[in-house]
């Protein structure tokens, strides 16, 4: 009862209204990943919403100038992607307003819009908070025309670049969770430093085409696995000039072509503390001892991640049924932009308005439960018919929300299940859209499904705004 994480059903348009209400300016992260293309009878979604300025100024909270501005913006687009800007520019004019002054937003897009979302984000945040836009290497295409497409892209965008961190680095990486187990097994194992390395060695040796991007972590000591570091050269501009000897020869190592990038006195320091390597002999530049426990990976602009992998994770969660979503994402890219963005500990909260089979929000726990951080999920799904032909999907779940919801219980009880002595938040609220038969009033209301009965008063059709935002 006292969770942050928030699941609601409904369309994410009049949702995003009332999350204005308790969470402008709160939200650290938006992931979307919304229908392609628009236009076809099946689409779920009201995407031939016709507003007026005065809607539209009600909408989004904005003065009449401004909602004419929008629209006009729209209407000038009036091309075979209008009904796609039409459907999308309202959300995501809502959707910046619920951002903090250092939020981002990831906006998953394939080639059939991606121009054209590039131009909207550019109208919405400003061509000048494109983070960047991330190719996803996610499928082979082993039947392809001219060009095999095996990529989406992922476009990123900021409220405000400048609040934004100068770098994105992850101390979140599966790899770097096996070497660690390594490290520990093997240095319980091991008093001689010599059949530690030899040890190591050997299974490296063994495992070092699956170590990427660690595959240059081939030496261990008893504080850990490590990597050697060509970084004390100091790079474009003289540095300090200073003898370096080496251990065995007694003789003055090679020295960096502009010098050295650190002052003696911090040189002869990490000297001491072990933390530099030296060659053979004095004919090797120095390197400086990276252990793999300090690794921070950068993210790049692109990713590598088997898109299939979001099949077997729904699989490995509902075994008994064939397949119950098509083309779900996998959590192991959520979980890099997650890793990324909140890459300080920090806590916050990650909207999703086109929640689908849930894969932000289990993307989400994973995360707390390998970071420890308190990062909360809002997740929202539209009331959709399930489009699976499977007659026991269909007689299990009533709607894709019922599958967004049992897929969150299912993925946090694992999560308890395989992480015993982890403490993390798995609990959610969950709240829909429904008619508010209030004479004043003639929008949509939320309203909590998990309070009991008696948390109810019986006179009350719906909540007014002030009781929503003091629910949420």
């Amino acid at each position: 009862k006292n969770s942050h994480n928030l699941l609601i059903q409904g369309d994410n348009l009049e949702v995003l209204k009332h999350l204005k209400g308790a969470y402008s300016e709160k939200v650290k992260m938006i992931y979307i990943d919304p229908p392609y293309n628009t236009g076809s009878d099946g689409f779920v979604y009201q995407d031939d919403r016709s507003f007026t300025p005065e809607q539209f100024a009600e909408l989004a909270g904005v003065d009449m100038e401004e909602a004419k501005r929008v629209l006009d913006f729209t209407q000038s687009n009036a091309n075979s992607h209008s009904a796609w800007l039409t459907f999308i520019y309202p959300r995501l004019y809502i959707a910046k307003q619920l951002l903090k002054d250092d939020g981002v937003i990831f906006i998953s897009i394939d080639d059939n819009e991606q121009a054209q979302l590039k131009i909207l984000c550019d109208e919405v945040f400003g061509e000048a908070n494109l983070v960047g836009n991330i190719i996803w290497n996610n499928v082979t295409d082993n039947n392809p025309t001219n060009i095999a497409i095996e990529h989406e892209y992922i476009l990123c965008y900021a409220k405000n670049k400048t609040n934004i961190a100068n770098q994105w680095k992850s101390k979140i990486s599966d790899v770097k969770d096996v070497l660690l187990e390594i490290e520990k097994e093997l240095i319980s194992k091991h008093k001689d430093i010599k059949a530690l390395q030899k040890e190591y060695s050997s299974w490296f040796k063994e495992n070092k085409f699956q170590l990427w991007p660690l595959e240059n972590y081939k030496f261990i000591d008893f504080k850990g696995i490590f990597s050697g570091e060509r970084g004390v050269h100091n790079p474009g501009k003289e540095g300090y000039r200073y003898d370096i000897i080496h251990p065995k020869t007694g003789k003055p190592c090679k020295e960096p072509l502009m010098g050295y990038r650190f002052p003696e006195a911090s040189m002869k320091k990490m000297i001491e503390e072990e933390r530099i390597i030296f060659g053979d002999t004095e004919d090797k530049l120095v390197e400086i001892k990276v252990y793999v426990k300090d690794y921070r990976q950068k993210f790049s602009s692109v990713l590598k991640v088997d898109g299939r992998a979001g099949a077997n994770e729904l699989k490995y969660l509902f075994p008994e049924y064939k397949k119950v979503f098509t083309n779900p994402k996998t959590i192991k890219i959520l979980e890099e932009l997650i890793a990324f963005n909140f890459s300080d500990d920090q806590d916050g909260y990650i909207l999703d308005f086109f929640a689908g089979s849930g894969t932000s929000a289990q993307a989400t726990l994973e995360y707390n439960v390998k970071s420890q951080n308190p990062v909360n999920f809002i997740c929202v799904q539209l009331n959709e018919s399930i489009s699976i032909e499977d007659k026991k999907v269909k007689n299990d779940f009533a709607s894709i929300f019922e599958i967004t919801k049992e897929r969150i219980i299912r993925a946090s009880k694992k999560l308890t299940e395989n992480y015993p002595n982890k403490d993390f938040k798995s609990g959610f609220k969950i709240f829909k859209t429904c008619e508010n038969f209030l004479p004043s009033s003639s929008y949509r209301e939320l309203k909590q499904l998990t309070l009991s009965q008696s948390d109810i008063p019986s006179a009350m059709t719906g909540f007014d705004d002030a009781q929503v935002q003091d629910i949420l």
